[in-house]
């Protein structure tokens, strides 16, 4: 997964974006978390790592993400 903290960090190194590769600058080990932990669990493990997003997984397969402006926008925290 390739976030927006990714590509900040990136452009404040790099001077050009012309050569770079995804795989230069993804988070090979992102943080997800299980499709049946409780919202309010995520938003507490998003705060522990200071991100904004969680890579939602259902055993070994992608079901989607969670953000943390969606959360808050159904007034869940």
């Amino acid at each position: 997964i390739i976030t927006d903290g990714d590509l900040r960090r990136m452009l404040e190194e790099k001077e050009s974006i012309k050569d770079i590769s995804a795989i230069n600058i993804m988070s090979k080990n992102p943080i997800t978390v299980e499709s049946n932990v409780l919202v309010y669990d995520a938003m507490l493990l998003m705060k522990k790592h200071n991100i904004n997003q969680l890579i939602v997984m259902d055993k070994d397969f992608y079901v989607g993400m969670v953000h943390v402006h969606e959360i808050i926008k159904e007034g869940i925290v």
